[in-house]
């Protein structure tokens, strides 16, 4: 007949908690990834609208 170990390991507790770690990793990564875009786009935007002053500026002045 076969007896339980005296010390049985459990797979179920370090399983979900591996889980929800990489659920709260991925988030993260996910987070930072938005992050680094808004940024980047706040960079053009800024670019962008530097530029469209020294264009106006340069017209301005050629028409004057």
């Amino acid at each position: 007949m076969w007896t339980k170990p005296a010390q049985q390991h459990g797979f179920v507790l370090p399983s979900v908690m591996l889980l929800g770690l990489l659920i709260l990793c991925s988030g993260l990564v996910l987070q930072a990834m938005a992050w680094q875009g808004l940024s980047s786009q706040q960079r053009d935007w800024q670019r962008a609208q530097n530029a469209d002053a020294a264009i106006s500026a340069a017209m301005r002045r050629a028409l004057d």
